[in-house]
């Protein structure tokens, strides 16, 4: 065989339907299956962190309202204008063990939101690189299918001329 007459339709015709199956591919199949995923894991997290934070806050909170107590506690100020709760010894222990507990909590939450923050900008980061792969893919696959199409049409018009005159 002579690589001069080489049947180069086939190729054509494989360059045009494996462009445009591609091409759907990049547009429609990809971000129905991939783009919902993300999606779902970007809510869930970003509803974790506001959670998290809901909580330390509520903590936090809890903590300034103990360190108040402890403060007044060491040093009473005698105002008869404020209405005072007076606290044993036993029950201030007890909230400085459950304000060390407190912090020991928060901290944690602290930690915790940092790990969640840091999956969301990872899911943000791989949705960027998504998009962009998918972008590559849309334009690779519109050439393809254009150039094969293309090319495939004007080498099937010239075998029809031939085709005819044998005829």
């Amino acid at each position: 065989m002579n690589l001069s007459t080489i049947p180069t339709d086939n190729l054509y015709k494989f360059c045009a339907i494996f462009g445009s199956i591609s091409l759907y591919i990049s547009v429609i199949g990809l971000p129905i299956l991939l783009e919902d995923q993300f999606l779902q894991k970007q809510f869930s997290t970003e509803h974790q962190i506001a959670e998290v934070t809901a909580e330390l806050e509520g903590t936090q909170n809890e903590i300034k309202v103990m360190q108040e107590i402890i403060k007044n506690y060491q040093n009473p100020k005698k105002d008869t204008s404020k209405l005072e709760v007076d606290y044993s010894n036993e029950e201030i222990k007890a909230m400085l063990r459950d304000l060390d507990d407190k912090s020991v909590t928060s901290r944690k939450m602290k930690a915790d939101l940092d790990v969640y923050v840091e999956e969301l900008e990872w899911i943000q980061f791989k949705i960027e690189k998504f998009n962009e792969i998918r972008l590559c893919l849309t334009i690779v696959s519109s050439i393809l299918t254009f150039w094969g199409f293309h090319n495939w049409h004007k080498n099937q018009r010239i075998a029809d001329q031939i085709l005819k005159k044998q005829i």
